[in-house]
């Protein structure tokens, strides 16, 4: 009985690989574009041009605010209602970079120091990390393995 659930296994080997390289691919793309676009967006985001930061505000809300599913299911059913036609593996790293480039958008935006109501100091991570600016705070006994970090302090069981 084991034979044969190994000689499946054997037999559905290269559809595995296949699809294991497809995805390694289409992730890969889709990394390079939404960081790209995202970076992009989150710079224009973090100007000064009050409607261009609400459009991508709003595009930003939106697609992180929808399951990445439903994403895929708009950009496979509701494109092709549009007259868009896009064949499955264009599609798929369309919906991807989309959905980073939002995330990487925010992450620009959240880090961009200056940016309107932004503070100066949102740009830390740029330098190098200063431990003669860490406060350090003493956590009560019985918490010996519990470490914690926030803004600066760093948190150690006496």
């Amino acid at each position: 009985m084991w034979g044969y659930y190994f000689d499946q296994l054997v037999n559905s080997l290269p559809y595995f690989l296949k699809g294991l390289w497809m995805t390694v691919v289409v992730s890969g793309l889709s990394l390079v574009f939404g960081t790209v676009i995202g970076f992009l967006l989150g710079i224009i985001r973090a100007g000064r041009n009050k409607l261009l930061r609400l459009i991508i505000g709003f595009w930003v809300d939106v697609i992180r605010g929808t399951p990445f599913l439903v994403q895929i299911f708009i950009v496979f059913f509701i494109l092709p209602e549009l007259k868009i036609h896009l064949e499955a593996f264009p599609a798929a790293v369309l919906a991807l970079s989309n959905l980073a480039a939002c995330f990487i958008c925010e992450i620009v935006l959240r880090r961009y120091p200056g940016g309107p109501g932004r503070s100066k100091r949102s740009g830390n991570f740029i330098r190098p990390f200063d431990i003669s600016s860490t406060e350090i705070c003493h956590l009560p006994s019985g918490h010996e393995g519990d470490f914690a970090t926030s803004g600066g302090t760093v948190c150690a069981p006496d």
